[in-house]
């Protein structure tokens, strides 16, 4: 800054690492911004999660701005679309992904497994404010797809194997798939 004729009393300390755990997802996977669907389309997407035990009577609050006081709110993100004919990378053909960081509300708030839940998603078209519950039809009505959840394989690996050896089997394949192991994966293991 000295060269644009302005020195600092003094600097803000670098902040500590901030321990955290590994994030979950509701996934908007492989989204084409460019197709024709998107053209002048902007969606706001607002998701919720919801155990999987109420999913069926469960129903999306159709109001434009959810927020925090809905007992299964967990965020929100947004999707812009292309500008037709005349943006370059509109067309480029690159498919993108979204993502909404709901690890609050499903881990610390509904204290629940990815398993256990389901996502229900309010999208919000921005030209027109209108109020879209996201299904499959409204799915390939909007281009929008419908999210899966996602997080670290890890986490709820313990509680999908029956026994230890089962657990311990899916941790070989896992390494095995991932490069860092070239043993059988098929060891019997005793649970004693």
């Amino acid at each position: 800054t000295r060269a644009l004729g302005y020195v600092y009393d003094s600097l803000p300390r670098k902040p500590r690492d901030q321990l955290r755990e590994v994030p979950d997802y509701a996934l908007f996977e492989g989204l084409d911004l460019g197709s024709r669907i998107f053209a002048d389309r902007s969606y706001f997407l607002h998701v919720f999660v919801v155990p999987e035990t109420e999913a069926e009577a469960f129903e999306v609050p159709l109001v434009a701005v959810p927020r925090e006081e809905h007992v299964y709110y967990a965020g929100s993100s947004s999707i812009f679309g292309g500008k037709g004919d005349g943006c370059a990378n509109c067309g480029s053909g690159k498919l993108t992904d979204v993502f909404v960081d709901v690890t609050k509300k499903l881990r610390r708030d509904l204290r629940l497994k990815r398993r256990d839940a389901i996502l229900k998603v309010m999208a919000v078209d921005a030209d027109t404010d209108e109020l879209i519950q996201l299904d499959e039809t409204t799915s390939a009505e909007t281009g929008v797809p419908l999210p899966r959840l996602v997080g670290p394989w890890w986490r709820d690996a313990d509680d999908s194997a029956e026994t230890d050896a089962e657990s311990s089997n899916a941790v070989l394949r896992r390494l095995k798939a991932t490069g860092f192991y070239d043993g059988d994966v098929s060891v019997p293991w005793s649970d004693d």
